[in-house]
Parts: structure tokens; C-alpha cells; sequence
């Protein structure tokens, strides 16, 4: 008798209730969708926020941040990082991590040690190994050496890989071989050229960074791990201002250049493991034979024999006593490449024009001189070229501080 009056009263009150609910889903979804499915609106719109705090507040707990990092040991095959983490609000499952970068892309076949941490705070010792037998470097050669120039540290939870936190990226240079012996970071020498080719200050080289060193982070990625991936389309090159040009930094704008191989269009920035050829900048490196240099464009042609690589700059209206300048060469370690034709040329009206045209070995750079003179209140669209020999091999070409300068005629 009491379970049936306890019925009753239930079925009594949910009856009641849903002329309330009814109405209350129809003023609030403003759609005559009938009783059921106004019911279905609310009952649905209460689960699913129910659900999302409910994740939202789950994925919350995970916080924290990589914090100190110093460089303990670096040999061929392996760095050694005591990195220090902060501010974790559950440790659970969660360990230190990272990835090796080149050119802000990660690379494969490396190894790295998983740290549990331990409380909200503490330090944990990561090894970072190349794995034996990874031996494509991304340069369009098979070699037993692969460079990298950064690392991205994070904090991430068992199961939930694609979830890192608290990510930070370091400069961090190096090539990496499959040696077990200490890594000697090449060390600027008295006796080699400086190329410092910018009026005025210029920006300071990278610090090697050797054992002891703590490394400062360059930028921070956010709660998520989010790779920038290059347009797959190139718009229209867009003319310049009609001003006459006097000067022009090439190294500055290589993103509003149009870039191709011979047979397709390049994206900007490119990956260094595009046998279609890349383009990226580097704001310092090291080029052969061993001389440091600032503001590099490099430009690697396609992977094949013969293979190019240009980029074509806005339309412009050259001033006069204009020349292009620049120093062409190969990044150190460029050691297989049977060289390269570096080229300049101007589109002008429909047909190409060779301003310049040097073949550069990869034993030593060569300082690049064109005369624009012969287009002075011309507009022209410049091109910059590069041409593979009989083989593409670590051809690491780059053209360190690319520019237009105005010559005053004594």
C-alpha cells in the first residue's frame, strides 16, 4: 500500500511538472518544436553543460609550468637537462617532457627519458637521446648527422599525451651524431671573419650553450602544444608603395615573396624535410668554412638533380644607383654539396633579366654584387634563385643579409 501511494505521488508530481518544463524549453529555444522535443532541448542543454564543467573542471586540475632549466651534459648522441617545474596542481600520472626542434618543426627519432614528478614542486633530470640508426636529416641526404636548433620542454599526464602544459621552447643548437663522446660546441675562433653586414647595430649571435649553462626560454607555447603549420597557397605578390625604392632588406620579407620550385608553389616558412625545397630565416648561425653571420635566408632547392628554388618580391620602382648586395654560401657542416648557382634576376614587362649569376662551392662563401642601374625608375619584381648541381645533396645554401642599398657616386 505504501509503494503504491509513493507511485502515485511520483507519477502525480511528474506530470505537474512537465507543462512547466515544456514551456520553459519553448520560450527559451523560441521554437514551437512540440512538448517532446522542448523537453528533449532542456534535458539535453542541462547534460551537456553538465558535461563540460565536469571535463572543464577535470582537465583544470592539471596545471603547472617548466620552470629552471639548465644544460648538464651534451655529447653526440644525447643532451642531459636538470629541469626544475613549479606550480603543479595535481602530480598525478603527470612527468616531464620535450622534443627536439628544427626551424620551429619537431623532429623524428629521438628518445627521451619520461620523469614522474613528485609534489607541486621539484627538479627531474632528462635525457634526450638520438635513436640509433635515425639518420634522415631532413636535407634531402641520408647522413648520420642531424641538426636541430631548439628544445620544447612540457608537463604531461599518462593517457593524455595531446594534452602538454606548461610548455616552453630554449635555443639550443646543435648536430647531433651517433657518438657517445662529449659535444664541443663550435667556438667563434679569433682568426675567423665575422660577416656583420647590417648598418648600425646588428643583433648579437646565440651564446653557445655548453654544460652548466641555464637556458632561458624564447617563447612560451601556451596550455597546448600548437605547431605552426606553412600556408599550402601563396596569394598574389602585392606591389609596392610607388615611392621609388632606395634600399630593401630581403631577409626582412621573404613571407611576401612568391616562392616555387619548377614545378609548384613553395609555402613560407618551409619545413626543413620538404624534398619540394624550403625557405626559412635564421636570425644567426655558423656557414662554412667556420664564420659566424647574422640575418641568413636560406634557401634549399628541390631534392632532385637540378633541382631550383626562387622567390619572386612585390613589384617595385627602383630609385637610381641601386645594387643588390649579399653574401652567398652553405651552412657549416655542408660538406657532400657539389655546390650551387646563386642568381639574381628582375621581371620586368613580362621577361627575366639576369642581374647576377655566381656558382658558390660549399668550401667557402663569396660576396655578391649586382648593378640595378640599368632599371633605375623601372618597376621591376626581383627574384632571388638558387640552382642545384648534379645532385641537391646538403645543398644548405643561404644568403646571409640579402638587400638593396643606394650607392652615392663619389
Amino acid at each position: 500500500m505504501k509503494k503504491s501511494l509513493a507511485l502515485c505521488m511520483t507519477v502525480f508530481f511528474f506530470l505537474v511538472s512537465l507543462p512547466a518544463a515544456a514551456e520553459e524549453a519553448k520560450s527559451e529555444t523560441g521554437q514551437g518544436g512540440g512538448f517532446l522535443q522542448g523537453l528533449t532541448d532542456v534535458l539535453g542543454g542541462v547534460a551537456k553543460e553538465g558535461m563540460q564543467k565536469a571535463m572543464d573542471d577535470w582537465l583544470g586540475t592539471y596545471k603547472g609550468r617548466i620552470g629552471e632549466v639548465e644544460l648538464v651534459k651534451r655529447q653526440g648522441n644525447a643532451l642531459v637537462l636538470d629541469v626544475t617545474y613549479e606550480n603543479v596542481k595535481r602530480a598525478d600520472g603527470v612527468s616531464v617532457d620535450g622534443r627536439i626542434l628544427e626551424g620551429g618543426f619537431p623532429l623524428d627519432g629521438f628518445e627521451i627519458n619520461l620523469l614522474p614528478i613528485q609534489g607541486e614542486r621539484g627538479k627531474a633530470r632528462l635525457t634526450v637521446r638520438k635513436s640509433e640508426g635515425a639518420g634522415e636529416s631532413g636535407w634531402a641526404v641520408s647522413t648520420a648527422e642531424v641538426e636541430s636548433d631548439q628544445v620544447e620542454l612540457f608537463l604531461v599526464r599518462k593517457g593524455h599525451e595531446d594534452r602538454p602544459f606548461g610548455n616552453l621552447v630554449y635555443d639550443l643548437a646543435k648536430i647531433w651524431s651517433d657518438s657517445d663522446a662529449p659535444d664541443e660546441p663550435p667556438q667563434p675562433s679569433e682568426q675567423e671573419e665575422t660577416i656583420a653586414l647590417a648598418e648600425g647595430e646588428t643583433k648579437p649571435l646565440k651564446p653557445v650553450v655548453v654544460p652548466g649553462t641555464v637556458l632561458a626560454p624564447v617563447r612560451t607555447i601556451g596550455t597546448q602544444t600548437q605547431t605552426v603549420k606553412p600556408s599550402t597557397t601563396i596569394a598574389p605578390v602585392a606591389p609596392l608603395a610607388a615611392a621609388k625604392v632606395k634600399e630593401y632588406d630581403f631577409y626582412a620579407n621573404p613571407a611576401k615573396a612568391k616562392w616555387r620550385n619548377a614545378s609548384t608553389d613553395l609555402p613560407f616558412p618551409g619545413r626543413t624535410d620538404d624534398a619540394r625545397g624550403f625557405v626559412r630565416v635564421m636570425a644567426s648561425g655558423q656557414i662554412n668554412p667556420n664564420n659566424a653571420a647574422q640575418f641568413i635566408l636560406q634557401t634549399h632547392p628541390q631534392w632532385i638533380e637540378g633541382g631550383t628554388i626562387a622567390g619572386l618580391y612585390p613589384d617595385m620602382v627602383l630609385d637610381d644607383n641601386v645594387r643588390f648586395r649579399a653574401v652567398a654560401g652553405f651552412l657549416k657542416g655542408a660538406s657532400q654539396s657539389d655546390g650551387a648557382v646563386f642568381v639574381v634576376q628582375v621581371y620586368e614587362e613580362g621577361r627575366y633579366r639576369t642581374v647576377l649569376r655566381q656558382r658558390v662551392t660549399q668550401e667557402r662563401f663569396v660576396h655578391l654584387d649586382g648593378d640595378l642601374k640599368p632599371w633605375a625608375g623601372k618597376k621591376v619584381g626581383i627574384i632571388l634563385r638558387v640552382e642545384a648541381g648534379k645532385t641537391s645533396a646538403q645543398d644548405w645554401t643561404v644568403w646571409v643579409k640579402p638587400r638593396l642599398e643606394q650607392v652615392v657616386s663619389q
